[in-house]
C-alpha cells in the first residue's frame, strides 16, 4: 500500500497537485512495516524531501535527501555512480535554494 500512495503521488505531482501529505503517509507507513534499508523507502523519503523543497521547505527537505542517501549507499544493489550523482544533485538543489532566497535559509510555510 506504501508503494500505491508514492505511486499515486508521483502521479498528483506530474499533474501539478500537491503530493506532500500522500509521500509523508506512505513514509509512515515505510517506517512501520520495514526494519532497516528498503529500496522503496529510499525513493520515498527523496520524494518526500523534493515535494518539501517545492514547498519552500527545504530546511524540513535535507534531512530526508541525507537519510535517502545513506540507506541507498548500504543497499547492496547500490552503484557508487547512482549515490555519487545524487548527491551532486542535493548540492545543486541547496545551492539554489539559497540563491532563489538570497543567501538566507528559505521560510517555513
Amino acid at each position: 500500500l506504501a508503494l500505491v500512495l508514492c505511486n499515486l503521488a508521483s502521479l498528483r505531482d506530474a499533474l501539478g497537485h500537491e503530493a506532500e501529505p500522500l509521500l509523508a503517509g506512505a513514509l509512515e507507513m515505510y517506517r512501520r512495516l520495514h526494519v532497516g534499508d528498503d529500496p522503496n523507502m529510499a525513493t520515498c523519503l527523496r520524494n518526500l524531501a523534493t515535494a518539501r523543497q517545492k514547498l519552500g521547505r527545504l530546511e524540513e527537505a535535507v534531512p530526508l535527501y541525507v537519510e535517502s542517501l545513506e540507506m541507498n549507499q548500504r543497499l547492496p544493489t547500490s552503484k557508487p555512480e547512482d549515490v555519487l550523482a545524487e548527491i551532486e544533485r542535493l548540492e545543486l538543489r541547496a545551492l539554489l535554494g539559497k540563491r532563489l532566497t538570497g543567501g538566507a535559509s528559505p521560510k517555513k510555510q
